[in-house]
């Protein structure tokens, strides 16, 4: 089970090994995580990326401004994911958040990383040679890393428009898709170890 992962990276490399996935987000087709009633269905892992418009430590001069409002409706929506841990008892799930205020309310990630570590899972490594720390928490097995230096710098300096060369402003859902986008060789490298009981794992890639 795939949850608010409009980028479709974890699910299209979870089908790729045979598994049936199901994805919410109401990018994709309307569905409200915060909705769904319970499915007759055993779920064996499930992933989480709850929208961090509100919760990012990036946005921290807003916060005031905002209010408690937008506060409450991004937490709800991580609510949602642990009602579903509960109801599911999957073998592995994660919860994953850039740095921020999440943890103020869900407790210390279990691991953090920049996707550069992982950039070495690509067969291009430096389409991920960036940083953006990103925490994770739940319960799953830690990948192992493939770094590579970060020649981009942070993610917050490489949104450029590819057509006219200036960066995005920090502004409308395709700048939020862009800098929430799932970096390809951390979910290469997870999928390859959950869960770890799968002949399949680690061995049904071809690097694109």
């Amino acid at each position: 089970m795939v949850l608010y992962e409009s980028s479709g990276v974890f699910s299209d490399l979870y089908m790729k090994l045979g598994y049936q996935v199901i994805q919410i987000d109401k990018q994709l087709d309307g569905s409200d995580v915060r909705l769904m009633k319970r499915i007759e269905a055993d779920v064996l892992g499930l992933l989480a990326f709850p929208p961090c418009t509100h919760l990012a430590g990036s946005g921290a001069r807003w916060w005031k401004k905002k209010g408690d409002n937008p506060l409450l409706d991004a937490l709800s929506m991580v609510d949602a994911v642990f009602r579903m841990i509960q109801i599911y008892n999957p073998l592995f799930w994660m919860i994953e958040n850039p740095v921020g205020r999440l943890g103020s309310y869900i407790g210390k990630p279990r691991y953090l990383f920049n996707p550069c570590q992982f950039a070495g899972y690509l067969r291009n490594p430096n389409d991920e040679a960036y940083t953006k720390k990103t925490c994770l928490w739940g319960n799953f097995n830690i990948p192992q890393p493939k770094p590579v230096y970060p020649k981009h710098g942070s993610m917050m300096h490489t949104l450029k428009n590819p057509k006219t060369g200036k960066f995005y402003s920090f502004t409308g859902q395709q700048v939020k898709n862009w800098r929430s986008k799932t970096p390809k060789g951390f979910a290469r490298a997870f999928v390859e170890v959950n869960p770890l009981q799968n002949p399949k794992m680690g061995s049904a890639y071809s690097p694109n």
